[in-house]
């Protein structure tokens, strides 16, 4: 029984794995076509620029949390306590950031005009 269930978990994993590689492949060239290369491309900056900013506002407390509660289970109140605060507190950083990056590019953009 445990191999069998082994069996068909791994298969699920590989048929996952599969389809996880496979659907960029068919989705690309559909959403490239129906969008056009530039309205594609400033998607794309769009995202890049997003994730970099996520980047900040989640910098890895969830796996440092896991394991230091692992080491110590009497830690594990407080460490809830910090990390969900840190995960409310510090997305306003890269929120507040993104928000002053298009007045800083108008505010350019009308200076180069005059």
């Amino acid at each position: 029984m445990r191999l069998a269930r082994i069996v068909s978990n791994s298969f699920a994993l590989v048929l996952l794995d599969v389809l996880n590689k496979a659907m960029p492949l068919i989705v690309f060239p559909v959403v490239v076509r129906v969008l056009g290369p530039a309205v594609y491309g400033k998607l794309g900056f769009a995202g890049a620029v997003a994730g970099f900013f996520a980047l900040l506002a989640s910098p890895g407390f969830t796996t440092y949390a896991v394991r230091e509660a692992a080491r110590d289970h009497a830690k594990l109140p407080f460490l809830v306590q910090n990390v969900v605060g840190a995960r409310l507190a510090l997305p306003w950083v890269p929120f507040c950031c993104l928000r002053s990056i298009p007045s800083i590019w108008l505010r350019a953009m009308v200076q180069q005009d005059f």
